[in-house]
């Protein structure tokens, strides 16, 4: 897009249906026996007067060491919305007039630019469109 000399050009690019399992958020979330815990896993309001298991934490049961990884297992509730949509460059620029320059240079142009401004996503993961080392893509450790 070009005003009076200005110009702005706005790059952007996302995913749709992209879902991944992000292990650090994960493991904050389990009801394995060891490490620290988030705040969801201390729900107060699991049960209602009824006996209805109402949290989205997994329940949790007596286990001995041949069982304490049953405590833990995989489920979609461990899989995260990845979608997003990625404000990946902005520019920002202006051309002088060649007459400024009486002749001697043309085309100057003087410009800023930013990269990957802003992410917009439920992820909550530190980087969504990379999911990390030699892994499969879409398991981020």
């Amino acid at each position: 897009m070009e005003y009076k000399g200005f110009d702005l050009n706005i790059s952007t690019y996302g995913v749709l249906n992209y879902h991944v399992s992000d292990d650090i958020y994960n493991s904050l979330n389990s009801c394995y026996g060891y490490g620290n815990k988030e705040v969801g896993m201390l729900d107060a309001n699991r049960w209602s007067e009824d006996g209805t298991y109402l949290s989205s934490v997994p329940r949790t049961y007596a286990a001995n060491n041949a069982t304490l990884a049953w405590n833990d297992l995989f489920s979609s509730r461990k899989i995260q919305n990845a979608a997003y949509w990625k404000i990946a460059n902005v520019e920002l620029g202006y051309n002088f007039p060649d007459k400024w320059f009486g002749g001697y240079v043309s085309g100057v142009r003087l410009y800023v630019s930013a990269q990957n401004l802003y992410t917009f996503t439920g992820y909550h993961g530190y980087n969504v469109d990379y999911a990390g080392g030699t892994f499969t893509p879409g398991y981020n450790f």
